[in-house]
């Protein structure tokens, strides 16, 4: 599958942060329910949009190993970081970007296959997916997906 590439400059976000691992899968479907029964969108000064970030970063090692898996807004600073919540500073990087689309979550877990099955030369320092108005209908719904390449 070809991925187009693109270079985004430095993003800052806020949000509600889990570390797991590929194993545990169930655990990012919690956080989403955390995220959203907590209004934490809400909660967050400084949003630029109404986008959701989920984030994935502070690899252990590749795509085996436990990673941090935030769920967050860009914001245009991290002076105000509410408490329980935490700050990311994502540096500007070259991305390939895959599109999930069609039923959440099963969409996403088939992207993610094929990302790991391809010949992306991975970063695995931060990736990304974008949850924007073509996301709001879990049945039919696209997800672009940022992965960070070398």
């Amino acid at each position: 599958m070809n991925y187009p590439e693109i270079s985004l400059g430095e993003i800052l976000l806020v949000g509600i942060e889990i570390r797991t691992n590929n194993a545990a899968t169930e655990e990012l479907g919690e956080l989403w329910q955390s995220f959203y029964a907590n209004s934490i969108q809400d909660r967050i000064p400084n949003c630029i949009d109404s986008r959701l970030f989920g984030l994935y970063s502070h690899y252990e090692s590749d795509h085996s190993g436990a990673y941090s898996f935030m769920i967050g807004c860009p914001v245009d600073n991290l002076d105000h970081v509410p408490q329980g919540m935490v700050g990311r500073q994502v540096p500007a990087q070259t991305y390939q970007v895959a599109r999930a689309e069609g039923t959440l979550p099963d969409a996403l877990f088939e992207t993610w296959q094929d990302i790991r099955q391809s010949d992306i030369p991975r970063a695995f320092t931060y990736d990304f997916e974008i949850y924007d108005d073509r996301a709001t209908d879990p049945q039919a719904a696209e997800v672009d997906i940022f992965v960070a390449r070398t």
